[in-house]
């Protein structure tokens, strides 16, 4: 039996009302899908002291404090070096490393040395009301992740609360002796094993810091962790040093040395005020294979 008149149309009328509201309700779940991927908040930041060997040799002027920020880029806040906390406003749910790099003065003839970072990563680090507390010992960590995250690759696709734990059991007393390079090729090729960790090669040297030694001059290189190294008397330092570059400071003295060694070579840049030399000493062996590259630029996602 058809249908009263004019059925149909209004039927017709209706369909499009529908379709309009079904429209209306997907653009607004899409766009608060977005809002909810893209929300950030704001993270408190705590700066750790700086170690106790340091006091009254290296005054921390300010800190450099590295970041990936609310637009997903690397970004860099230079604080005053008592400040105790800053904020910063990071994408939500996402792994945030953080660094605080300690700046000291340098002098006119050789610049300021670069000392390793204190660090965290957001959310493993947050303590409670989302507070991230740094501290030296997870600076290694951090400083690894924040320049992988700058080289391209994702953090969401590491297990950086496991990475960081296996770093912190195999790092011994001072995670900064670890091979940097050796664990970030491992993670952007994506063959990481925890076997990767593991610390640069270390060589026992004797260093002359200088005639009028006395066995009481004691240095530290620019670890955080670094005990005290006993001169003897005619200032000649025994000491096991990892290949690659440090800083020596005197504990008492504006003095500073700058060493690289590597298996054939010890190069030494002695700072004081407006004076300096250098020494070099070449031993017999065989030379190391090709020098590791550093993080892959290349490997940068448009």
């Amino acid at each position: 039996m058809p249908g009263p008149v004019g059925a149909v149309p209004a039927l017709q009328a209706v369909v499009p009302s529908l379709q309009a509201v079904v429209l209306v309700f997907a653009v607004s779940a899409l766009l608060t899908a977005c809002d909810l991927l893209t929300e950030t908040r704001s993270l408190t930041v705590a700066l750790p002291d700086p170690p106790p060997h340091w006091a009254g040799r290296l005054a921390v002027r300010s800190f450099a404090v590295g970041y990936i920020d609310e637009d997903g880029r690397r970004a860099e806040r230079i604080v005053a070096g008592d400040a105790r906390e800053l904020e910063i406003r990071v994408l939500k749910g996402f792994v945030v490393p953080i660094t605080a790099r300690p700046l000291v003065d340098g002098t006119e003839r050789a610049g300021p040395p670069r000392l390793p970072p204190a660090g965290g990563l957001y959310p493993k680090d947050a303590g409670a009301g989302g507070v991230v507390e740094l501290s030296w010992r997870h600076g290694f960590t951090a400083d690894l992740m924040l320049d992988l995250a700058d080289a391209g690759l994702d953090l969401e696709f590491v297990n950086t609360e496991r990475l960081g734990r296996e770093i912190d059991e195999r790092a011994g007393d001072d995670p900064f002796r670890l091979d940097r390079d050796h664990i970030a090729r491992s993670l952007l090729s994506g063959r990481f094993r925890v076997t990767d960790i593991r610390a640069r090669p270390v060589r026992e040297v004797s260093l002359r810091m200088g005639s009028g030694g006395t066995s009481s001059d004691r240095w530290f290189t620019e670890s955080p962790f670094s005990p005290l190294h006993t001169a003897d008397g005619d200032g000649n330092l025994r000491i096991s040093l990892t290949h690659g570059f440090h800083h020596l400071f005197h504990a008492a003295q504006p003095v500073r040395c700058d060493v690289y060694l590597d298996e054939t070579e010890v190069s030494i840049l002695r700072v004081q005020e407006q004076t300096r030399w250098a020494d070099t000493y070449r031993l017999r062996r065989p030379p190391p294979g090709p020098a590791s590259p550093l993080y892959p630029r290349a490997l940068r996602r448009p």
